[in-house]
Parts: C-alpha cells; sequence; structure tokens
C-alpha cells in the first residue's frame, strides 16, 4: 500500500471515531436531561398527590393524633387540605410530647423536630411528598396552665430595686407598697381554644394579660402573653391546683418574647422568677429579646412535695388532697415598653 492510501485509511478510522464519540456525547446529553426531567417532575408538589395523602391521613387519624409537617414552610398548604383537623391547640403546640401518635408529613424528605430520634412505623410515597406515622410513650398533662388561665390571680405591685426579684412578691410587700389586682374584662375565656371573636383579657395597671396565639420564633404558639408593665412587677398566682394532678408530676414552662416588631424595638431582657410552694423551689429566667427570635425557651422544675407538720393534739389531720398546690410567676423588665411575653406552662407526668 502507498503511503498516500495509508494516509487515506488513518483518517477514514479517525473521522468515524470521532462520528461515533459525537454519536455517544449526544445520547449522554440526551440520557442526563431526561432524567433531570423525570427527577423534576417526581420531586414537584402537586396538589392531587397532597389531596390523596389527605385521603390517607382522614382515613387513619384517630383523637388525640398529631399531624406535624416539614420543613415547617409547608404547613399552610397542608392545612388547605386537612386544615379542619389541625386545631390552633396543634398548631400552636410548644412540642409534640402529649401526643402517642404522629402522622408526618414530609416534602423532599424533610424530617419534623417533632419525630427526632423516633423510628416510622411506615413510610408511603405520594409523588413528591411522604406520610410516615410514628408513635411514642405520650406524656399526660395532669395541669395546663394556659387551658386553666382564668383560674389565675393576677397582681401587679411596683418594683423595688434593692430587692431581688425572688424575694420580691405580693404576699410579702413591705408596708406603703399595696398590690393591685388586675380584672378579667371581656367575654369568658371559659373555654380553650376560645371562640371566635374580640377575647377578654386580665387588665392590670401596666399592660394585660391574654390568652392569643402568640408568634415567637416565627412560628405560631398558643399561650399567655403578659406585656410587662413599667416599673411594675406582674405576678400570677395558681394556688389550688389538685394534689392528684401535682404529685409526681414535672412543670414545664417554655418562654419568649411575642411580635417581631416588638422584639426587633425591645431594650434588655424580661425577668421571670418561677416560684413553687412559696420558695420552697425557684428558678430565674432571663428571655432576652434577640434569643426569643431564634427558640422557644424550655425550663423543666420537679415540683416539690407538701410538706406536713405535725398536727396539734384535738385537730383534724391533715388532707393533702384538699388543699390546693400554688404556682408563681413574676415577670418583670427594666425597660418595658415592648416586652411581651410568651408563656406556656403544663403539668407533666
Amino acid at each position: 500500500m502507498t503511503k498516500s492510501a495509508t494516509h487515506g485509511a488513518a483518517v477514514h478510522v479517525r473521522d468515524r471515531w470521532v462520528a461515533l464519540l459525537s454519536l455517544l456525547s449526544v445520547l449522554g446529553v440526551a440520557i442526563v436531561e431526561t432524567a433531570a426531567g423525570v427527577h423534576q417532575v417526581a420531586s414537584t408538589p402537586r396538589p392531587a398527590d397532597l389531596k390523596a395523602l389527605s385521603l390517607v391521613v382522614r382515613g387513619e387519624l384517630a383523637a388525640g393524633d398529631l399531624i406535624a409537617t416539614a420543613p415547617a414552610w409547608i404547613d399552610p398548604v397542608v392545612r388547605s387540605e386537612l386544615g379542619d383537623k389541625m386545631p390552633i391547640a396543634m398548631l400552636g403546640r410548644p412540642d409534640a410530647r402529649r401526643y402517642p401518635r404522629i402522622f408526618e408529613i414530609s416534602l423532599g424528605g424533610a424530617r419534623s423536630e417533632d419525630t427526632q430520634g423516633l423510628s416510622a412505623d411506615w413510610d408511603k410515597a405520594f409523588g413528591a411528598y411522604s406520610l410516615r406515622l410514628y408513635r411514642q410513650r405520650a406524656e399526660t398533662v395532669t395541669y395546663d396552665i394556659v387551658a386553666r388561665y382564668a383560674d389565675a390571680k393576677i397582681l401587679q405591685f411596683m418594683h423595688d430595686p434593692k430587692r431581688p426579684l425572688t424575694t420580691q412578691s405580693a404576699a410579702a410587700l413591705p408596708d406603703g407598697m399595696p398590690a393591685t389586682p388586675c380584672f378579667f374584662q371581656g367575654p369568658s375565656p371559659a373555654t380553650c381554644p376560645p371562640p371566635r371573636g374580640p377575647a377578654g383579657a386580665f387588665v392590670c395597671p401596666q399592660g394585660r394579660i391574654e390568652r392569643r396565639t402568640l408568634e415567637i420564633a416565627y412560628r405560631p404558639r398558643l399561650g399567655l402573653s403578659v406585656s410587662a408593665g413599667a416599673g411594675h412587677v406582674t405576678e400570677l398566682i395558681w394556688d389550688a391546683i389538685p394534689d392528684d394532678a401535682w404529685q409526681g408530676a414535672t412543670l414545664h414552662v417554655w418562654l419568649g418574647l411575642h411580635d417581631y416588631h416588638a422584639r426587633k424595638n425591645a431594650l434588655g431582657p424580661a425577668q421571670v422568677v418561677i416560684d413553687l410552694e412559696d420558695g420552697r423551689a425557684q428558678q430565674v429566667i432571663s428571655v432576652e429579646p434577640r434569643a426569643s427570635e431564634q427558640t422557644l425557651s424550655h425550663v423543666t422544675m420537679p415540683l416539690p412535695a407538701r410538706e406536713v407538720s405535725a398536727q396539734p393534739a384535738g385537730t383534724l389531720p391533715f388532707d393533702p388532697a384538699s388543699a390546693g398546690h400554688r404556682l408563681r410567676i413574676r415577670i418583670f423588665a427594666e425597660n418595658a415598653a415592648h416586652h411581651h411575653v410568651g408563656l406556656i406552662a403544663e403539668l407533666r407526668r
């Protein structure tokens, strides 16, 4: 074969390889684009998928179950299908520990904070959505402060800068420093959640205390809003907590500052003193404006057993079940113009 013929054959082989590689490249791009399109379709949330998922939830849901969403921003979308099964007491929960079963509706495989550490009984896919069922050993709420807030006695008195807040109480005020009661005004707060329309509130010389849907850390919370009064301590007292709700239980308290704009303008912290059985146990919490944008603070306190002293001869024996236990919560802010303290509290066993 001549030199020119050999060169021509090599060029021909090279051209065939180039054409083959070009074809493989085009096929590869097509495969990638097809896979991306399939993934996009599969990962796009569709109303029909959410509707089908919601029908399954409605068929499985029982009283006392929780519907949780992940990520949190899909909550309004989920409520468009299941809003009648998601009351404000559920949406404004401080945590999920009181619920024995949790139905988690997830987009893109996200997990809710309510199901962390739990294993799913089952997991069903509905397009881009997933539905998982979790079970847990639920905690029993023996006394709900938010639901029973109308049972509170609320007093307000001038703050004494010379004394620590832990020792200041309406029950131990010096002479000349009277406490002013805060009276309830408006519709009865007997039901929780309240009916539609204007709600009543305890009105104090400085500020008010009301049960409402709060915004703490950009999420709704059903709790008490306590407007800190300028120069005043606001004291909330529950002094008739039944013994059967108290014994063996733990006090859980969640705190944060309500309302984004108020938090942004608030100067300095609010101080909260939790007092059990007139000083038998105390805890002081500082609620910071900046921190409250990020989280809902949670503290727990074991409840002290009642001390029963010896009864004088000839008196009837003491019956602890007939005497109530006392919880006091004092709230004070040095610069109180924008401090709306959000409070949720429960006794749990």
